[in-house]
């Protein structure tokens, strides 16, 4: 949500970072990309936290995938014939 409240701010910022990099006008195009960062920063946007999501996936389906192991192989653990779900 709060994304789309700054999504023209950012394009128009955008739009002038990549006008003025293709005018080869360097010092132009940091300052915009410093106004942009302030942006997502004043919104309360930041991308490299919401990666840190993409991340946990695949220690979430190991996990799942070693209790369906664990929890249908008598042989690893046989606490689970006699304690039922309390040998987790």
């Amino acid at each position: 949500m709060k994304f789309k409240l700054m999504q023209p701010d950012q394009d128009e910022l955008t739009s002038a970072m990549k006008r003025y990099s293709q005018q080869g006008n360097r010092e132009a195009a940091k300052m915009e990309r410093a106004k942009l960062k302030q942006l997502r920063k004043t919104h309360g946007i930041y991308p490299m936290i919401s990666m840190f999501n993409v991340f946990q996936m695949p220690v979430h389906l190991v996990y799942i995938s070693m209790i369906n192991r664990l929890s249908f192989n008598y042989e690893i653990n046989p606490a689970i014939l006699s304690e039922g779900f309390f040998w987790f």
